[in-house]
């Protein structure tokens, strides 16, 4: 067990050729390295020093090299449906989406897709989903969904088949269902404070049909469901839904979304 090759990323930190799995076998390397093992699959090291503590940020099979490539940019809301409570905005602006609900407890906003991605979900064939959030005005007393599901729902339902994201107050969940039944997973990954500027997080959810669903928060995966996942067939919507449950209006810029299929 050892490391075959390595490659200087600068400021302290490598990117390594490994012939082992860095979870079981410690590896000493400083943190913030980069390990691909023989498989193909790629970790990070999240601490100095010879040991085991690594997350998982590419799995091979995830790995797509010809397919359907789509980007919805946000250029307007033709072709999505818009609605919520009293107080609700949703504002194209080019580069995001600009979704608000009112300021009240209960209040509601929700814009999703008029029509379906038909024939998205063909076993075996791997679908990603990718969603860029710039930034959350809360991270408080508030449910945010953005998953692609098999019909919407005011509010959503945690059984409909889907695969996607959802936010209670300010950690992230992840969430799939096959039409009866869920299975939702705390990533453990709680929401930046983006209060007083702006960020980039990028959430990407990995669905191979009757496999799994692979959730990735910024490349790193937090959660697998093997158990109840969308069944081949599905044809979903592009759903986006949040919440409030106090006198203060929640709001989300909602970046780009990429969805990739594999031919």
């Amino acid at each position: 067990m050892s490391i075959t090759g390595s490659v200087d990323l600068g400021n302290g930190k490598f990117a390594y050729t490994i012939d082992h799995n860095p979870q079981s076998v410690a590896t000493n390397a400083p943190m913030g390295s980069l390990f691909v093992d023989a498989s193909g699959n790629w970790w990070r090291k999240l601490d100095d020093g010879s040991t085991t503590n690594v997350r998982q940020i590419l799995d091979s099979s995830t790995i797509l090299t010809s397919g359907f490539n789509e980007s919805i940019t946000r250029i307007s809301v033709d072709g999505f449906t818009v609605g919520g409570g009293s107080g609700f905005t949703v504002v194209p602006k080019a580069a995001l989406l600009d979704v608000r609900c009112g300021a009240q407890s209960g209040r509601v906003v929700y814009c999703y897709s008029q029509d379906r991605w038909w024939k998205l979900i063909q076993a075996p064939k791997l679908c990603s989903i990718e969603w860029i959030i710039y930034w959350f005005s809360h991270n408080v007393n508030q449910t945010w969904w953005w998953r692609m599901g098999q019909n919407f729902a005011n509010p959503p339902s945690e059984t409909d088949s889907h695969w996607g994201f959802k936010l209670i107050n300010g950690r992230i969940w992840a969430s799939s269902a096959n039409g009866t039944n869920q299975q939702i997973t705390d990533t453990g990954y709680n929401i930046p404070n983006y209060t007083t500027s702006y960020g980039r997080e990028r959430y990407r959810a990995d669905l191979t049909p009757g496999v799994s669903v692979k959730f990735y928060i910024n490349d790193t995966l937090y959660a697998t469901h093997s158990t109840y996942i969308p069944p081949a067939g599905a044809d979903p919507l592009l759903i986006f839904f949040g919440t409030t449950s106090e006198s203060t209006a929640k709001e989300v810029y909602f970046g780009r979304v990429v969805i990739i299929n594999t031919y």
